[in-house]
């Protein structure tokens, strides 16, 4: 799924804040299955390897690793049978080398019942009607990039599944974070003259 739009930012910054989940953790995190979140932004100063010259700005915090289930979960899989035999954890590592050190930024949401479906059997999914569904989830993130004050940019947001096209995913955005900030300030302070 995507989602695209232009914008003309009115600072020197742009950014937002999001929450990524999916109903494939636990199960399937370190898998060859991978739910994954791109923010794709284009636009002048900006030069990157996707369509436009577009970078993604979805990463993992103090990376370069784009937020998926493979580079930020739980960094215990339980159910793992589904990845290599001899290199179980192989698709966290290639995804991100220190996947297991992003783990601060998930959230884990009661387990699932069996491998193909079935209700939600662990609090706090289980007992509260309004809880969202998703197995698991990260933590509110922050996407950010500088941008040129006045230029139009283009934005794409995607969702998607690798290797499937099962158990959904999503990303929910913070309502009215998507703001254009100056990245530097001048203080100056009061002096004798």
């Amino acid at each position: 799924s995507r989602l695209e739009f232009d914008f003309i930012p009115t600072s020197d910054m742009v950014s937002f804040r999001y929450v990524f989940a999916s109903e494939e953790y636990e199960t399937w995190a370190c898998t060859g299955y991978n739910d994954i979140f791109g923010f794709f932004i284009s636009g002048p100063g900006i030069s990157g390897p996707y369509t436009n010259n577009a970078i993604n700005v979805a990463m993992v915090p103090g990376s370069l690793s784009p937020v998926s289930i493979n580079s930020v979960n739980s960094g215990m899989v339980p159910n793992n049978a589904n990845g290599p035999v001899l290199d179980p954890f192989g698709p966290c590592f290639s995804t991100d080398p220190n996947w297991v050190s992003n783990t601060p930024y998930y959230v884990y949401n009661g387990a699932w019942g069996g491998q193909f479906g079935g209700p939600q059997t662990e609090p706090p999914y289980c007992c509260d009607p309004y809880y969202v569904q998703y197995n698991g989830f990260t933590v509110p993130l922050e996407a950010s990039v500088a941008v040129q004050c006045g230029e139009t940019y283009h934005v794409k947001l995607v969702v998607a599944n690798r290797n499937d096209h099962l158990f959904a995913s999503a990303v929910f955005l913070e309502q009215g974070s998507f703001t254009s900030t100056d990245r530097f300030g001048l203080d100056v302070a009061a002096g004798p003259n």
